[in-house]
């Protein structure tokens, strides 16, 4: 049985086990109406950057509890979850491009310039439901350099109802110009000792079972069953 360092969990900061100091940080910038225009989500992959991205957009879309938790069933919360909003888009390798000559490919290994001219016209639109567009960029380690810097035009004239969302394995293979135009969040794994007694808690295994997984997991590198989380 494997898990997720995000693993949900209704009595943790935006039900993510493990993020505490992230969900925090974001917090505080939405309840201070300071919210970045883009951020910089990075660490190593499987600690949940893309949970954390996916999170950050669904409590743009819902008044948070007393205590900071979203509520998941809510309508446009769920839509988000299930990839069905259209204001919460992912660019990710082999995404959809806006130029009819390009077809979509499962075999790019790169986010091409084509896909970030789409996310430019995208971004010009107004929200539909939410209080933003949210993209996310997933991950920002795989972008051509033409798309890159593309991509650096938007970061440094976003609009104003754009949240730009930039997923990254290595910072250091950015470039330095995007990485300046972001604010940086890192994320790291969880210690083995939390996470297995995470696995305890939440997924009811016995210690030495919940030890084992927590330790081939590298911590809170470990994955859940139901998504798979960057």
């Amino acid at each position: 049985m494997t898990t997720d360092a995000a693993i949900l969990n209704a009595g943790a900061p935006w039900h993510l086990e493990g993020l505490d100091g992230p969900v925090a940080a974001l917090r505080r910038a939405i309840d201070g109406g300071h919210l970045a225009h883009a951020y910089l989500f990075h660490g190593p992959p499987g600690v949940g950057k893309a949970a954390l991205a996916k999170r950050l957009a669904q409590a743009l879309v819902t008044p948070p509890a007393e205590d900071g938790s979203i509520d998941l069933e809510s309508k446009l919360v769920r839509q988000i979850e299930s990839d069905e909003l259209p204001d919460v888009e992912r660019i990710a390798v082999g995404g959809i491009c806006d130029d009819e000559t390009v077809e979509r490919s499962a075999a790019a290994t790169r986010i091409r310039i084509c896909q970030v001219r789409r996310l430019h016209r995208l971004a010009a639109l107004a929200p539909f439901q939410s209080p933003r567009r949210v993209f996310i960029v997933d991950t920002i380690d795989d972008i051509q350099m033409e798309a890159a810097h593309a991509l650096l035009k938007l970061l440094e004239e976003p609009p104003a109802h754009v949240l730009l969302l930039l997923l990254a394995n290595d910072v250091d293979d950015l470039l330095p110009t995007i990485r300046s135009r972001c604010q940086e969040i890192a994320l790291r794994p969880m210690p083995v000792e939390d996470l297995a007694r995470a696995l305890e808690r939440r997924a009811g295994l016995e210690p030495a079972e919940a030890a084992e997984t927590a330790r081939a997991a590298g911590g809170g590198r470990a994955r859940r069953t139901t998504a798979r989380q960057r």
